[in-house]
């Protein structure tokens, strides 16, 4: 194997210089851009544009109950 007089360069080519610098990118949090959270809005309006039905269903039942209950309440009281 040839022996090369360039340090820096013969980190690159051999060892895992370069999969330590990849892990150093992935773990840098050194702040979020415009698109990280354009992402995260988008992520969030499909999984709410996923479930609208099912939660619409819930809520109107829920509701629903609750009112039922307190009309019922409220003719026991008079």
């Amino acid at each position: 194997m040839e022996v090369l007089a360039d340090e820096p360069l013969r980190k690159v080519i051999g060892g895992n210089y370069m999969l330590k610098k990849f892990w150093a990118y992935l773990k840098d949090e050194s702040g979020q851009t415009s698109t990280e959270y354009i992402l995260l809005v988008a992520v969030v309006a499909l999984i709410v544009f996923k479930f609208k039905k099912t939660a619409e269903t819930r809520l109107d039942a829920l509701t629903n109950g609750v009112f039922n209950k307190a009309d019922d309440f409220l003719k026991e009281t008079n």
